[in-house]
C-alpha cells in the first residue's frame, strides 16, 4: 500500500493522472520483497512512459488482485504512439525489467509486455499460493 500511494503522489505530482485498483490479501506466499520489487519497477516505467508519451492527458491504470491461486498485476499507460512491439526487445530489457522478470518466475510467472496505439500494457500473472 505505501509502495502504491508513492508511485500515486509521483504521478500526481507530475501531471499524470493516476487510477490503481488493488484487492489482496495478507496471506500470500510471495516475500514482500519480490511484490515491492514487481510494483515498484512496473511503476517506474509506467511514470517514465507516461511522462515522455507527449500525451495531452498522460495516465496510469494499474489493477492488481488475486484470482484463484494467482496473483494478478496489470497496469497500462500511455505511452508514445510510435512505440509498437508485441514483447519487450531484448534492447529494452533494463535492470527494472530483469527484476521483474525475475521475480514473476521465483513463483512460476509470466510477463506480457506490449505497445500499440499509444498504450503501453504489462500483465504479470504468478502464482500466489505455493504447494497447500
Amino acid at each position: 500500500n505505501n509502495i502504491l500511494r508513492i508511485y500515486q503522489t509521483k504521478a500526481e505530482n507530475n501531471g499524470i493522472k493516476i487510477t490503481i485498483r488493488a484487492a489482496i490479501q495478507h496471506q500470500l506466499d510471495v516475500d514482500y520483497p519480490d511484490i515491492v520489487a514487481i510494483i515498484s519497477n512496473v511503476l517506474e516505467n509506467a511514470l517514465h512512459g507516461a511522462q515522455a508519451s507527449g500525451a495531452t492527458e498522460p495516465w496510469i491504470s494499474v489493477h492488481i488482485y488475486r484470482k484463484e491461486e494467482r496473483l494478478i498485476f496489470s497496469t497500462k499507460n500511455s505511452c508514445s504512439s510510435d512505440l509498437l512491439f508485441d514483447e519487450i526487445p531484448l534492447n529494452m530489457q533494463g535492470i527494472g525489467i530483469k527484476s521483474i522478470i525475475t521475480s514473476a518466475d521465483k513463483y512460476n510467472g509470466n510477463c506480457h509486455f506490449a505497445a500499440q496505439n499509444g498504450i503501453f500494457e504489462c500483465l504479470i500473472i504468478m502464482d500466489a499460493i505455493l504447494d497447500k
